[in-house]
């Protein structure tokens, strides 16, 4: 899947070959190389961790490791992967996805003159002992744009670890 670059491939098709997209920014990327570098019969190089790139973000004073890329970003790998207490020459990659989903929640915050439903109470109903199926706000009586109605809709349930 490297294809001769640094990266993995986002892709492979049998009619076309491999994608030209790659692998190549901090986001859901983590699990992919973990599995490829422990891949008993086809393992990447580690060398391929330090391959991409984690360029830094600054949202009202929290700085964290980040692509342009929704909150889910930060919290699909850690689904699968303890990331708790651990860290390379990076970071520590579970308190840099607190400080982002921090910022995201600042960040959706900030839009709530605009958009009223993005309030405090919004994040409060990811609490555990919410009874909602869907968190108020999924599906907004207003319209959204997408990248803050993603933040929203993956945000609520996958912040509650954080």
């Amino acid at each position: 899947m490297l294809n001769g670059g640094k990266t993995l491939s986002m892709g492979w098709h049998p009619e076309s070959g491999f994608l030209d997209g790659r692998w190549e920014h901090y986001c859901e990327l983590m699990m992919i190389y973990l599995l490829g570098i422990g891949s008993p019969t086809h393992p990447l190089s580690p060398d391929t961790w330090n391959a991409w790139t984690r360029p830094v973000i600054k949202y009202q004073g929290i700085e964290f490791i980040s692509g342009n890329d929704p909150i889910f970003t930060h919290q699909y790998s850690q689904a699968w992967f303890d990331f708790k207490n651990k860290k390379d020459a990076y970071t520590d990659y579970f308190e840099n996805s607190v400080k982002a989903t921090k910022a995201h929640k600042l960040f959706c915050l900030s839009l709530n003159e605009k958009f009223p439903d993005y309030s405090e109470e919004l994040w409060e109903s990811a609490l555990p002992t919410t009874k909602a199926a869907t968190p108020p706000g999924a599906a907004p009586r207003h319209k959204a744009t997408r990248r803050q109605h993603s933040s929203l809709r993956h945000g609520w349930l996958t912040a509650i670890s954080f």
